[in-house]
């Protein structure tokens, strides 16, 4: 049964992923062109991404060098939606966020971070925009430096790249789920409890994609609650 039950799985991933059994305008056109985006399309952040995540590789780094694919993931999202501010929390991980002030110049980033060891100064301030950044220590202290006045469709993202529980902070502010907010759970195997609890927070409205290593929660009252298992 659980051979079974896995082959349906990767089978309903592959079809869903070629954007078959899909009704929701938005979530063919997320799939298609964000998140199954063909190999032959590329951004202009793509090698400075590559040239990062090489050198993170090849560096006697102490933290977990996220694949590339989902480093280049993380950018086109944050491109479609236009995200100019990102709050990334969980492990340190300095390649996230290079990645992310690259969606544009004017994108705030904030890292919570509680501790500052492990933190490789090279690979983490390699970016030329580094100024984008602000480390906090605690989720409380990063909503204060979100600008929720700004433009509604310029739709902030959430990075989890650990397991915490900062995440209920997030979802109890009114402030920014109003502005709609895109998550992102990274490590899915060891990060399902932070995903579980983001699901429930949206058990009526908005659509999640998944594959078992990142999921993503596109947060909108206009969005029928739906999920959908595909290939990333």
């Amino acid at each position: 049964m659980g051979l079974l039950g896995n082959t349906l799985r990767a089978l309903g991933r592959l079809r869903h992923g070629k954007g078959f059994g899909i009704h929701s305008p938005f979530a063919y056109t997320f799939i298609r062109e964000v998140l199954r985006l063909p190999d032959k399309y590329g951004y202009y952040a793509y090698h400075e991404i590559s040239r990062m995540h090489h050198d993170a590789t090849e560096a006697d780094g102490i933290f977990k060098v996220i694949p590339l694919k989902y480093l280049k993931l993380i950018f086109r999202i944050g491109n479609f939606f236009r995200s100019e501010q990102v709050i990334i929390s969980g492990d340190r991980n300095p390649l996230v966020i290079n990645v992310v002030s690259l969606i544009s110049p004017d994108c705030k980033v904030i890292e919570v971070e509680p501790s500052e060891d492990n933190n490789p100064e090279s690979i983490r301030f390699r970016s030329t925009r580094k100024s984008q950044a602000t480390t906090v220590r605690d989720i409380s202290s990063a909503l204060p430096l979100l600008n929720f006045s700004g433009d509604s469709a310029r739709r902030p993202l959430v990075i989890i790249t650990g397991d915490e529980g900062g995440v209920t902070t997030l979802l109890n502010s009114d402030s920014l789920m109003a502005m709609n907010p895109v998550f992102i759970v990274l490590n899915l195997k060891h990060n399902r409890r932070v995903w579980n609890r983001i699901a429930e927070a949206y058990n009526e409205k908005g659509m999640s994609f998944a594959n078992p290593h990142i999921a993503v929660m596109v947060t909108d009252s206009g969005l029928p609650r739906q999920h959908f298992n595909i290939w990333i």
